[in-house]
């Protein structure tokens, strides 16, 4: 059997300190872009390296979401030829793929949990085990069991992944969930600022559910008015929909107007701009 070799994909859009790092140890590596590659996209880009000890112990002190580790028996250009399959993927009612940064390690095992057990045979391809490092929590995987019923070398005769209505909705409730979660985090530093009498007890998740899925069936989807609203409800002590004042209700749901002009426009009258 090969000896295998551990391979990071790193992502210069997430870190920037990338190019001075193969610079300064001179791993073997390649964009996984092809060439030429627009100058634009040089530095944003993904990146398959070879990992050595230094290259190793410099993305464990990384506090970014560089990236994630791949350990394959292949050669450097056998896997990029393979991971550059996943570039894109085909979602449906597109006629055109979109770009997909499969190596983000907030989102690699959300992914591989929507396939089938022959996609992740498929997509693996020459990897034996992803391994990610993202704030302190390491988790890794050879798939074994899933891989099991399928010769080696078994492949797929597609030239790009096509996600199905279904993967798509499992994914969307995935970052739906997770983004409510994040709006709950900002909750109790809101509430402390707020200057309340007491402080109420609320289900911080629940509020900011509550909250997002009245702002999507009104048509307000964008992320800082998402933010910028649910900041200003919290601040004012509005917990719930039935909180809002009439006026606030109303003209949120005044529909001559697009969602995110409507946000904009309290979001500005209320506090003199569009929070950040």
């Amino acid at each position: 059997m090969s000896q295998e070799t551990l391979y990071a994909i790193i992502d210069g859009a997430a870190e920037p300190d990338l190019f001075l790092t193969l610079e300064r140890y001179d791993p073997p590596s390649a964009c996984l872009y092809g060439e030429p590659l627009q100058p634009e996209l040089v530095k944003i880009a993904p990146y398959l390296v070879q990992v050595d000890e230094k290259v190793k112990i410099w993305l464990e002190c990384r506090k970014t979401p560089w990236g994630i580790f791949v350990h394959s028996a292949a050669d450097m250009k056998t896997l990029r030829q393979h991971l550059r399959k996943y570039l894109q993927v085909l979602l449906p009612q597109q006629e055109k793929p979109v770009f997909f940064r499969f190596y983000d390690p907030r989102n690699i095992w959300d992914f591989l949990g929507v396939l089938s057990d022959w996609e992740v045979h498929c997509f693996l391809g020459p990897i034996s085990r992803i391994t990610t490092l993202y704030l302190e929590e390491e988790r890794t995987d050879n798939f074994a069991k899933i891989r099991e019923p399928f010769p080696v070398g078994a492949t797929s005769k597609r030239k790009m992944l096509a996600i199905t209505d279904i993967q798509l909705e499992k994914i969307q409730a995935i970052f739906t969930e997770r983004y409510i979660k994040k709006l709950a985090s900002l909750i109790p530093d809101w509430l402390e600022k707020a200057h309340f009498d007491f402080i109420p007890h609320i289900d911080t998740v629940e509020c900011a559910r509550h909250f997002f899925e009245w702002f999507n069936q009104i048509d307000i989807t964008d992320e800082r008015n998402v933010r910028g609203l649910l900041q200003l409800f919290i601040t004012r002590h509005y917990l719930s929909i039935d909180d809002l004042p009439v006026a606030i209700y109303s003209q949120l749901t005044e529909y001559n107007q697009s969602g995110h002009m409507r946000a904009e426009s309290l979001l500005i009258q209320e506090l003199g701009r569009v929070p950040l």
